[in-house]
């Protein structure tokens, strides 16, 4: 009987240690660590050029129990806050399992990315457990720019050519609102240069002043259309590695560097310096 009696205790003692590292107990009630998390991970909103940007942005949270009524904390992060703002905290109403957060939508400029980035948080020893994916929701937002003729360039140099000749490309300027800046691009140019080795699909952006003088790049780095071991290349012109882009009269320097990342969105490496010059004459506003 003792034996039989050290063997039972022995189990109970097992079953008691094995509640307790999840943090639970026999008495606790069934609905303790009751969990939220986004239904998606993230969207991407891309506005066309003739059509009206929204006022807001609905994003649907769902939770475990709907037993009652239950406020839960949002964070909302964004760098573009003139923009992109959102309440810190969104409320299930009993019977419920989602709810609904508005992330409201301000006056947008054509061609600029918006984003912001809401997350939650779970009790700990919650019984169930969600995904770190659905914990966060990434909203990215723009609005497509319309393009225009805008004169042709004669590209003249790049890494690859040395000047050993030139391209005539297409130059067009988009629907940019911002006063004292106008935006250009040149699609595929690397791709026009060299089209068995680079993809088409590319584009250079640049800005000017009102008269056509060389303000700066779009962005920091712009996918040429070349991958190589897994490793994608950009072209730009940071001012962290010496870039520029400047002109005299009708000859524009990007005087920039070539890099590499692993991904299309990865951080980028510079590799080499890389000079593109073209001579176009900008269209009079």
């Amino acid at each position: 009987m003792k034996k039989i009696s050290y063997a039972i205790m022995a189990s109970v003692a097992i079953l008691t240690l094995g509640s307790c590292s999840e943090g639970q107990y026999w008495n606790e009630p069934a609905d303790k660590g009751n969990v939220v998390a986004f239904t998606k991970p993230a969207v991407n909103l891309s506005i066309a050029a003739d059509a009206t940007a929204p006022s807001s942005y609905e994003v649907t949270i769902n939770r475990s129990q709907s037993q009652s009524e239950q406020t839960v904390d949002v964070t909302f992060e964004t760098k573009d806050t003139k923009v992109l703002s959102g309440p810190s905290s969104v409320t299930f109403k009993a019977g419920e399992n989602t709810a609904t957060y508005v992330i409201t939508i301000g006056e947008i400029i054509p061609g600029v990315n918006y984003a912001a980035t809401l997350s939650v948080k779970n009790p700990e020893d919650a019984l169930t457990h969600v995904a770190a994916d659905n914990l966060k929701f990434n909203f990215n937002l723009t609005q497509q720019l319309t393009w225009t003729a805008a004169g042709t360039a004669s590209v003249t140099e790049t890494l690859f050519s040395q000047g050993a000749f030139s391209v005539d490309m297409q130059v067009e300027e988009g629907n940019w609102p911002v006063a004292g800046q106008r935006l250009f691009r040149i699609s595929n140019l690397y791709h026009n240069f060299f089209p068995e080795d680079m993809e088409s699909g590319t584009e250079l952006r640049f800005y000017t002043d009102d008269e056509g003088n060389a303000l700066s790049m779009y962005q920091p780095w712009s996918y040429i259309g070349y991958v190589e071991d897994g490793e994608y290349f950009f072209f730009g012109c940071p001012a962290a590695y010496g870039g520029s882009f400047t002109n005299e009269g009708n000859v524009y320097i990007m005087n920039g560097v070539a890099g590499t990342a692993g991904t299309l969105t990865g951080e980028v490496s510079p590799a080499y310096y890389d000079t593109i010059a073209f001579q176009w004459d900008c269209p009079a506003k």
